[in-house]
């Protein structure tokens, strides 16, 4: 029903996997591939062609097919524009409801957290990815008609999960997917 801003702050450590393992490191997870893209085309009104390219560059990145995810951290703000074309991205690049991983956003649990949205949603997937546990949407009361994303529920999922993808989008068409595996030695 709408954008909610939020307040937080988050890190992460990227090393490769050889100085983790020297170093003997708890491993929380892989980056598996990552792709970007600009398209510009207005400061508030989402491209579908731009989050989609970044998705596809991501998967090809990692090297995986679209049914190696099993769920979407969606950048989901809460808006119809963001959503409606964040839902159509992601039908372009993955198919049909049915072949589609799970989609989720943690913005209702911690509104918009802006610059540091990115960061945190991705601690979220890595948890996700450990636990083997797809948090809800709790305020999703009624989809949309016209929205074909596979949607988790208002209620958590609990299953095996290997791969996630969490999609960033800002502004003026800048969008950035990262694809997270679960890291098993």
């Amino acid at each position: 029903d709408g954008f909610v801003l939020g307040e937080g702050a988050g890190a992460i450590l990227l090393e490769s996997l050889a100085w983790a393992k020297a170093r003997g490191a708890k491993i929380r997870a892989e980056v598996l591939g990552f792709g970007e893209s600009s398209d510009g085309t207005h400061i508030t009104r989402p491209s579908k062609e731009g989050q989609a390219k970044a998705m596809t560059q991501a998967l090809r990145s990692a090297g995986l097919a679209p049914g190696a995810v099993d769920f979407i951290n969606a950048h989901g703000t809460g808006t119809k524009a963001n959503d409606a074309t964040e839902a159509e991205a992601i039908a372009a690049v993955f198919g049909s409801a049915g072949a589609q991983p799970w989609v989720a956003s943690s913005k209702p649990f911690l509104g918009h957290l802006i610059g540091a949205a990115g960061i945190v949603e991705t601690i979220l997937c890595i948890h996700q990815l450990e636990r083997g546990r797809l948090h809800g949407n709790p305020n999703l009361e009624r989809p949309d008609p016209d929205c074909t994303a596979r949607l988790v529920g208002r209620e958590a999922i609990t299953q095996p999960l290997r791969i996630g993808a969490k999609n960033s989008f800002g502004f003026g068409g800048g969008n950035a997917t990262l694809i997270l595996g679960k890291y098993e030695d």
